[in-house]
């Protein structure tokens, strides 16, 4: 990613838009229920608008109709007719009913429809109202025992779903609307016929309210991370220090371009962010770095919990891994064995992308197949390989890889699936260092887990780098038993559809 000078990262950003997202609360209706005194076994039971006199509500980007006439859909059966009255809107008698008998009275009929230019999520929801005030002959009312209320709802055409109100949520329905796409809806409240004499007198008062959504992509995952941050130079960051010791934490940028393929700018994560969370084939990521090509690297972060359109993504533990006890290679005696591409815990990655990712077409095709560095040469010492003079003896990551033989990719055979680990030199960046704990950054699982960065070929032995559990870099020997992270990298052109990034409210990537 090319920028001429630092300062064009901060002006960018202000031309870059926040996430268009906001919760209408739209209070329309009230519906009355009243069990008056009409004769020892009648009860009168009927609903009505109490709190407007229009029939049609619009609210920025949502209209309801309370279908008080032909207007609303002039194929409707009974348009016009208000539960409980009859053809001249007047209350009329309803014993205590079965459910067969109150589905065959006339519903309460309504239409919900998005007049706005972007899909929305909508709840419909029934709402009782708390101490309303009653005025004139029902002043002296006593609310009803909901114990006796029943109420049945469905779309027009569908189902109709019945429950006790006791047992009832609040929430009709949550729906998904287009652009001027409607949906009309059937209510029924409704006395139960064990109900008992005594509730005549009685009230009860609810709110039709909506409450809807809607979303408007925020722009490129990049675009995103920009809005959301204020980049900071790491020119004074000393990388023989962890994050926690100096206090770095945010998102940075390079400012040494000899340590980036082709001079691009960088831009990465370091220290206790908590706000690099992805979902993405619904599983949960963190944010890494943007890469030289513009792609954007992500660490796999487990499998969501989703309530609705919510995700909370997993932080630490075995949650955070597609596997425990992984060797890196069952071969150790040879320096050949640091090799990713002929390594056992590569199939292990690709496999997991065959079953879960691979399938997915919709996946695959924001998926980049950008160069993996597993930098196997030897810069100053045989048999020690370059990431460990740049991160044992001298400090300095680079994200630049010494040679592009070790950059792996699918185009060049080296990979079957655009898939494979952190490197070591990744995880010096976020803030992690060899030999220095370090629970307060984001790479922390308190697991083991492996990089695919080469370390040593020693005492007939090849090494790799590790994450340990209390955070910190450090060397493992192939045959042993580790974690497995994974790592891939989205194109540029993916799209956050929603989202803060935080661990509750990750960036949702667009994959329609």
């Amino acid at each position: 990613m090319k920028i001429n000078g630092d300062h064009m990262n901060i002006e960018n950003k202000k031309n870059i838009s926040k996430v268009i997202k906001r919760e209408i609360i739209l209070t329309i209706i009230s519906v009355v229920v009243l069990v008056s005194f009409f004769s020892l076994f009648t009860y009168a039971f009927f609903m009505d608008i109490k709190e407007t006199d229009v029939n049609v509500l619009n609210y920025g980007d949502l209209t309801l109709e309370f279908c008080v006439d032909a207007s609303c859909d002039s194929n409707i059966e009974n348009i016009g007719r208000t539960i409980g009255t009859d053809e001249n809107g007047d209350p009329v008698s309803m014993y205590p009913q079965s459910e067969l008998e109150a589905l065959e009275n006339v519903p309460y009929i309504f239409k919900v429809t998005n007049t706005g230019d972007y899909k929305q999520t909508i709840k419909i929801k029934l709402m009782k109202k708390e101490n309303p005030e009653l005025h004139g002959n029902y002043s002296d009312y006593r609310e009803l025992d909901l114990q006796y209320l029943n109420l049945s709802f469905s779309e027009l055409g569908l189902e109709v779903q019945t429950m006790p109100y006791q047992e009832f949520d609040g929430i009709l329905d949550t729906i998904v609307l287009e652009p001027n796409e409607e949906r009309i809806y059937n209510l029924w409240l409704w006395i139960k016929e064990d109900a008992p004499n005594s509730i005549q007198g009685s009230y009860f008062i609810a709110d039709i309210s909506l409450t809807g959504e809607y979303e408007v992509e925020r722009g490129t995952l990049t675009q995103t991370i920009l809005a959301d941050n204020i980049p900071q130079s790491d020119a004074g960051i000393s990388f023989g220090s962890t994050s926690a010791s100096d206090g770095t934490n945010g998102l940075y940028y390079t400012s040494d371009t000899t340590k980036t393929e082709n001079g691009e700018v960088v831009y990465y994560y370091r220290g206790a962010v908590a706000n690099n969370y992805v979902v993405f084939g619904n599983y949960c990521w963190r944010i890494v770095r943007t890469v030289e090509d513009g792609s954007v690297r992500l660490r796999y972060g487990g499998s969501p919990t989703q309530n609705g359109e919510t995700y909370t993504c997993p932080q630490t533990g075995t949650a955070v891994n597609i596997g425990t006890d992984q060797v890196y290679n069952e071969d150790f005696d040879d320096k050949s064995y640091v090799n990713y591409k002929t390594s056992n815990i590569r199939t292990v990655i690709e496999n997991w992308y065959r079953d879960n990712i691979a399938p997915h077409t919709s996946l695959t095709n924001l998926i980049a197949d950008t160069p993996y560095c597993n930098d196997m040469s030897e810069p100053t010492t045989t048999n020690r390989f370059g990431a460990y003079d740049r991160l044992y003896t001298n400090k300095s990551p680079q994200y630049k890889c010494p040679s592009s033989t070790y950059g792996y990719t699918v185009a060049k055979g080296d990979l079957t699936y655009p898939i494979t680990l952190l490197t070591a030199d990744e995880v010096a960046y976020a803030g992690g260092v060899y030999g220095q704990s370090n629970s307060s950054y984001y790479l922390y699982t308190n697991e083991y887990y492996w990089t695919m960065s080469p370390y040593y070929f020693r005492f007939s032995s090849a090494t790799v780098f590790g994450v340990l559990s209390d955070g910190h870099l450090s060397d493992y020997d192939v045959s042993g038993a580790s974690a497995v992270v994974p790592v891939v990298s989205l194109k540029a052109e993916a799209t956050v559809k929603r989202g803060t990034g935080l661990y509750n409210d990750p960036y949702v990537i667009n994959t329609d």
